[in-house]
């Protein structure tokens, strides 16, 4: 006890030169207080925006190929051949977008999915559109529309029609947005649950409980399958799929049948066309892509299908947060590597100008490990109370100094120049109308501009390592120091 006293009272006797002491400990730890959180927090954000775009996988057509084949179809048909469809039409089924979820290389991904229906025994919304173009709609053309027949057995089907009724499979996006809104019965939980809008509902004198029966459509045919309802919904959505422009019951979002993937896609066999599923697949690692795309296209993926990641619009965003962090980092290298300097020799000036203090007391029989022990704590005693005003100062100056450098990012970021518009059939694959056909994609990635910091537990945790570490290698410089001297050579010195 009375050695941590001793210490604690050598800071006050030796005032002005713990004070220049603590000044440096201060700037040193401030100064990595602030690159530490503004590091750190780039970091995060960057490895969100890496998983979110660099590590998502976007199955899109080839557009230059699919128009070589076009053309080449069109020149076999002028040639007096056929007209290859398929070559506009490269296509995911729904079997290997389940395979390719299941893919080692897939950390999670999203799907989605959705079937025409045939309802003959129900009244649809906007089902008398569907006899006024022609009897387009199951219901129009077996009595069904807003006159059609009473929910009954389904009759048998054997002809070619158009749907009036969506299946959706895990399509719950408006929920989410405050668009739809749940008003009786429950989300569908299992396969064969559905939920049905109010509109379609009160049309047909429909509840949760009852049995929907309808037909499913795809490449296979109809096939007549019953659902039930566990669910109505209150739908704020804009009616009609086109603004209105053409009206027909299966353009309308009243007429969608909501239910889960496996209700949908669990039918479609290895090569159906007609359910439609849309998936987003996010990699462990970017660099996983290549393996990815080898193991899709084993399992059937058209060569006129792209296997590409988000990797460039990730750089777009990132690329000021990414210079950002790279100055933190070597700022607080430096400031690390010339404070530990000078903080060693402004630690070795102290121990020799107190020498005679220190033979005075190694005369009077203190031991070395004694007063290494005294100077230690006076080092570490000195950090602490640095340390929590190195922290305070630095959680209060890395966002202002956070706005800076980033506004300096992003000022160095020149904009690269539109390329000129090409013309001819070069213009349309780089993104005129073929390109959009197509799925072409385009990078509309803005930088981002605002970096919100914080200090969070890992800065601080890494801080007091940091000034832990300084008040170590302070304290260690004074203690080989220490061990040099003599007692009685100090004393003789003196005298």
């Amino acid at each position: 006890m009375f050695l941590i006293q001793n210490a604690l009272a050598n800071l006050r006797r030796n005032l002005g030169r713990n004070l220049l002491l603590g000044v440096i400990i201060f700037a040193i730890i401030a100064t990595t207080a602030v690159t530490l959180i503004i590091n750190n927090t780039a970091n995060g954000i960057i490895e969100d925006y890496k998983f979110r775009f660099g590590s998502r996988v976007n199955i899109v057509p080839d557009t230059a190929r699919i128009m070589d084949n076009v053309l080449g179809s069109l020149g076999g048909m002028l040639g007096g051949g056929g007209f290859d469809r398929s070559a506009m039409n490269p296509r995911v089924t729904a079997q290997q977008s389940i395979a390719f979820a299941q893919l080692p290389y897939v950390h999670s991904y999203e799907m989605s999915a959705f079937q025409p229906a045939f309802a003959p025994l129900l009244y649809t919304v906007d089902g008398d559109a569907d006899i006024e173009i022609g009897g387009g709609g199951m219901g129009a053309m077996l009595g069904g529309g807003r006159g059609g027949n009473p929910l009954g057995v389904l009759p048998e089907i054997n002809m070619e029609t158009l749907p009036n009724l969506r299946l959706y499979g895990n399509s719950w996006e408006d929920f989410d947005a405050g668009l739809r809104e749940l008003v009786a019965g429950t989300f569908p939980a299992v396969y064969g649950d559905v939920m049905i809008s109010m509109e379609l509902a009160e049309l047909n004198g429909l509840s949760v409980g009852d049995v929907l029966p309808l037909y499913t459509v795809s490449s296979a045919g109809q096939t007549p399958r019953e659902f039930a309802i566990t669910g109505i919904f209150f739908d704020m959505t804009p009616e009609n799929a086109t603004g209105g422009f053409v009206r027909a019951s299966f353009l309308n979002r009243r007429n969608e049948v909501l239910t889960t993937l496996d209700t949908v896609i669990t039918h479609a066999g290895e090569a159906e066309a007609g359910i439609n599923v849309t998936a987003l697949y996010y990699l462990h690692d970017p660099s996983y892509l290549p393996y990815f795309e080898t193991a899709a296209r084993n399992l059937g993926l058209d060569d006129l299908l792209l296997v590409t990641t988000n990797e460039a619009e990730y750089l777009a965003i990132v690329e000021p947060v990414l210079g950002l962090r790279n100055v933190t980092q070597t700022f607080m290298v430096i400031v690390l590597v010339l404070g530990g300097i000078v903080l060693v020799v402004l630690a070795s000036i102290s121990v020799r100008e107190r020498k005679y203090e220190i033979g005075v007391l190694r005369a009077m029989g203190m031991k070395k490990k004694q007063l290494a022990f005294g100077l230690m704590t006076e080092m570490f005693a000195m950090t602490v109370v640095c340390l929590m005003l190195g922290l305070t100062a630095g959680s209060l100056a890395a966002q202002p100094i956070s706005d800076r450098l980033l506004a300096a990012q992003l000022e160095s970021i020149i904009p690269e120049e539109a390329a000129p518009e090409a013309g001819g059939i070069a213009g349309m694959l780089g993104g005129g109308r073929f390109g959009q056909m197509f799925g072409g994609n385009t990078i509309d990635a803005q930088p981002l501009s605002e970096l919100d910091v914080s200090l969070g537990l890992q800065s601080i945790l890494q801080i007091i390592a940091i000034s832990l570490l300084l008040a170590a290698l302070a304290g260690l410089v004074s203690i080989i120091r220490i061990t040099k001297y003599e007692p009685m050579k100090i004393l003789m010195e003196r005298t």
